[in-house]
């Protein structure tokens, strides 16, 4: 096993590291009759090249006896540890394939992070991680499409934009449906590559609808057959250029079916909105004819207004330049013991954070450490103030969190404050 070991030094300094958020089976063969059956010593070596090494290991003494001239072990125990040793291994790449984003991709960076992150109001959004970064095919183009695809592409994920003509949208972790609400299934009949596709669905009925379908969101999924959200609908295009001027984010209202809801927050996010969940899509007509009343007050107000709804005591301005500061939650890996039980715990945490006020800034391993610096993998929430970041550590839900993890992996978490 050192062998193996030393033999992944020589890729050390490969960028991601080279076992980087893969699980590992660890199996230990020895010439003789001492054989280590200690996971500690091997789980933090495959940690140091950002491995997550299963606690079973599979030993094997006298390896010369083990297996014949051809390479295939002679005892059926051992056939049966080793098998044991990859079905863990399966088991946990699928764990976390399931805690994916993209329905078609083996994204696997969400280990360790529990969401997504998205800008900060009032500051320039930060560019999305690799793992992060979603292909969003827009179907239309105009004012509503073209100021998101910015907001999307200044966050780090890749935009293309279809017109009337129709393409390809094979490649596309979403689509992005945004044309006339009486050209919906003319314009995505015309794109291939859409069936089971996530999409969002930002169209209003100022063209008329369909009335064979419950909401214009439904026929967008009866042509796309994925999951869909309504999203975006009620946003005015004039004010996207704008959202970073805000010292606090304004609210995007959405409906989702389960499939999409990830989808539908991450993307809020990184183009600067708070998302907040009206429930499955059995309410999107109802985001659909709230444009009506969003219109009546821009036309009474003099123009488009952001909106903000909030739960009470966070509805006030948490502007760093007044009042409360802004507090960080640090959350440092300083080893991982269990891959499966880290995953579930990814699981229920994320959405506690999100529910809690926090907004994710950054995740992953560092790219440069100095001095006494250590190559773990680091967490960084932003919350509206230190007494929501301690709730949220404190609460019900994340406690729940914390048992589901219970010794799969050692942290080091710190809440502070931000300079005043």
């Amino acid at each position: 096993m050192k062998n193996a070991i030393d033999w992944l030094q020589l890729l050390a300094n490969n960028d991601p590291l080279f076992l980087t958020d893969k699980p590992v089976g660890l199996i230990s063969v020895a010439g003789g009759s001492k054989v280590s059956r200690r996971s500690t010593p091997w789980s933090s070596q495959c940690g140091r090249y950002g491995g997550l090494a299963l606690p079973l290991v599979a030993p094997i003494s006298h390896a010369r006896r083990a297996f014949d001239h051809d390479g295939r072990l002679r005892e059926p125990e051992l056939q049966r540890q080793l098998g044991a040793v990859a079905q863990a291994v399966a088991a946990a790449a699928e764990r976390l394939r399931d805690l994916e984003l993209f329905p078609n991709r083996a994204w696997l960076g969400s280990l360790g992070c529990e969401c997504m992150r998205g800008p900060r109001m009032g500051y320039t959004s930060p560019v999305a991680s690799k793992e992060a970064r979603v292909r969003i095919t827009v179907v239309g183009r105009g004012n509503v499409e073209g100021a998101l695809a910015r907001l999307w592409e200044r966050a780090g994920h890749t935009v293309t934009a279809l017109g009337r003509d129709g393409g390809d949208a094979s490649d596309a972790d979403t689509v992005l449906v945004a044309v006339p609400s009486d050209a919906i299934a003319n314009a995505l009949n015309k794109v291939r590559g859409l069936n089971g596709k996530v999409a969002i669905d930002a169209t209003n009925p100022f063209a008329g609808r369909n009335e064979n379908y419950e909401s214009l969101a439904h026929e967008v999924k009866a042509v796309v057959g994925g999951a869909v959200a309504k999203a975006f609908n009620l946003q005015h295009s004039a004010l996207y250029d704008r959202i970073d001027e805000e010292p606090v984010r304004a609210s995007n209202l959405f409906a989702a079916e389960d499939g999409a809801r990830r989808m539908a927050e991450h993307l809020s996010r990184d183009a600067g909105f708070d998302p907040i969940f009206v429930g499955g899509l059995e309410h999107a007509r109802a985001l659909e004819d709230a444009v009506g009343l969003f219109g009546a007050i821009r036309r009474a107000g003099g123009g488009p207004h952001f909106h903000r709804f909030a739960k009470p005591g966070n509805f006030h301005s948490h502007d760093h330049r007044q009042g409360t500061p802004r507090a960080y939650w640090i959350n440092t890996f300083r080893s991982v013991a269990d891959p499966l039980k880290l995953a579930e715990y990814v699981k229920l945490a994320g959405p506690v954070m999100l529910r809690s006020g926090g907004r994710f800034l950054a995740r992953g391993r560092p790219t440069r450490v100095y001095e006494a610096g250590v190559m773990e993998r680091t967490v960084v929430i932003e919350f509206d103030s230190a007494e929501q970041a301690i709730a949220a550590y404190e609460s019900p839900d994340y406690r729940e969190a914390l048992r589901a993890l219970g010794a799969g992996a050692e942290r080091d978490i710190r809440i502070i404050e931000a300079a005043s």
